[in-house]
């Protein structure tokens, strides 16, 4: 599988995630007009984590494109375990950079 197909797919899910979270979001504030806070917190933050997510994944997807300046060198450096390496950085950078 090649590592951008990867980036790519992740990049998906991520959007997914972060659009039916808003729409869970959007739903609850106008039919539940008392929840509890640590609930309605944990839904903010995954929407929060999951929208700062796209920025780096798109970040990661940029520097895959090192094909283009080092177009014999791309299959050494980008690898399926570095893309592995990088998605599971930008959860950990997230987590860390995002939390309020």
């Amino acid at each position: 599988m090649n590592p951008h197909y990867i980036l790519f797919i992740h990049l998906v899910v991520n959007d997914m995630t972060q659009v039916m979270l808003t729409i869970i979001l959007f739903i609850i504030s106008y039919t539940i007009y008392k929840l509890h806070v640590s609930i309605c917190c944990i839904l903010v933050l995954l929407a929060l984590f999951t929208t700062e997510n796209t920025p780096l994944n798109l970040a990661c997807m940029a520097v895959e494109y090192i094909a283009i300046c080092f177009p014999l060198h791309h299959v050494q450096i980008c690898t399926i375990k570095r893309t592995w390496m990088a998605i599971r950085f930008n959860l950990g950078d997230q987590h860390v950079v995002g939390s309020p």
